[in-house]
């Protein structure tokens, strides 16, 4: 009937993995709070928030005792300055091959979402 499925989320692509059984379903995804998106596995918007951004981000958080993930083009990391969850690098994100296209920023741009 001509109509499209995608998904919408403030996850980043590498903690996506609940959805396995219905990605045959799926024609893309909008991510990491609207940072990346994906049309299939064709990246078409990166929008990343200034590093000077989010240290600003960081610091806040830090500050005020709440806890952010930080995404970079190839990792994961979650800040917990309150010990809660721990501050960790989360691996390798499998989806880097998806950013190898002139849309998509430098390694040292970050995206954030708040746990």
């Amino acid at each position: 009937n001509g109509s499209r499925v995608y998904i919408a989320t403030g996850r980043p692509p590498l903690i996506i993995t609940n959805l396995k059984a219905i990605e045959h379903l799926i024609d893309g995804y909008v991510t990491t709070n609207g940072a990346l998106c994906y049309v299939g596995d064709e990246l078409v918007c990166c929008q990343p928030i200034p590093k000077l951004d989010v240290l600003t981000c960081v610091e806040d958080a830090k500050a005020k005792g709440y806890s952010l993930i930080v995404v970079g083009r190839k990792d994961v990391a979650v800040f917990d300055p309150m010990a809660d969850v721990g501050s960790e690098r989360i691996g390798t994100s499998s989806a880097t091959g998806r950013c190898a296209s002139a849309r998509c920023p430098p390694t040292d741009s970050f995206y954030l979402a708040w746990l």
